[in-house]
């Protein structure tokens, strides 16, 4: 279950991050675009693996 927590606080940290115009505009001023872009898509494939890695070890729960 922690690992599906960690993936999803990562990945949606850093799509609700680039909703912050003033500060995404710092760090792409500060490190360039393509660095950030990089980094932006490191994290969220990081996020996504860790989301899908969570519930790849959560207790499955039958329904029917």
């Amino acid at each position: 279950m922690y690992w599906l927590i960690a993936g999803l606080v990562i990945f949606f940290g850093v799509h609700i991050f680039s909703s912050f115009r003033a500060a995404r505009g710092r760090m792409i001023q500060r490190f360039g675009e393509k660095p950030y872009k990089a980094v932006y898509a490191l994290l969220a494939i990081a996020g996504f693996n860790l989301i899908v890695i969570g519930v790849g070890k959560d207790e499955q729960v039958i329904l029917w």
